[in-house]
């Protein structure tokens, strides 16, 4: 049976963010949707021109980042049905501020 430090280590090694290149790619996304503003007249030259920018190596980073923004969507629909006895308003309130930021910047 494993100790609960070593579970907690393994648990640290797995978190997102913890390597370099998932570093970057946080940076890049959250620069992404920074640059992307609502009623931007050149929003879409904008999204055309992002990968081959800061991520050149992603194959195909516009598909990725629609089925993460997708995925986000399924849990905010489930966050949707709970009570408030199971999600707090203060929770809820921030869950609804990143939906509409991602609302506006698809």
């Amino acid at each position: 049976m494993r100790s609960s430090e070593s579970i907690l280590i393994l648990t640290l090694h797995r978190l997102p963010f913890l390597y370099d290149p998932d570093v970057a790619l946080g940076i890049a996304v959250k620069t992404y949707f920074d640059d992307i503003l609502p009623n931007d007249p050149n929003k879409a030259q904008k999204k055309a021109a992002f990968p081959g920018t800061y991520v050149p190596y992603a194959l195909n980073f516009a598909e990725d980042l629609d089925i993460a923004c997708s995925f986000f969507d399924a849990v905010y629909a489930g966050i949707q049905t709970l009570d408030a006895k199971d999600l707090p308003v203060a929770d809820r309130a921030v869950w609804d501020k990143a939906a509409k930021y991602l609302e506006l910047r698809r």
